[in-house]
């Protein structure tokens, strides 16, 4: 794999909420993000973002199917 979108998909098919980040930033790239706490990006959703936004970092929403994550 080699491309973010890549990456990102393989990351939603773990069944992770997948969202873009900034590049080099931890912050959200989308206006509106909030909904993706309580419900998963789709694989539609996805491809289109990093189809935009082709330099964006890959997010992951924790608490999604149970998920914990570590900030390292």
């Amino acid at each position: 794999m080699s491309s973010f979108l890549d990456w990102a998909t393989w990351y939603h098919d773990q069944e992770l909420c997948v969202v873009p980040v900034k590049p080099r930033d931890k912050a959200p790239a989308l206006d509106t993000w909030e909904q993706y706490q309580t419900r998963m990006s789709t694989a539609d959703e996805i491809r289109q973002w990093w189809t935009d936004m082709p330099a964006a970092n890959i997010g992951l929403m924790a608490g999604i199917n149970n998920h914990a994550m570590i900030d390292v």
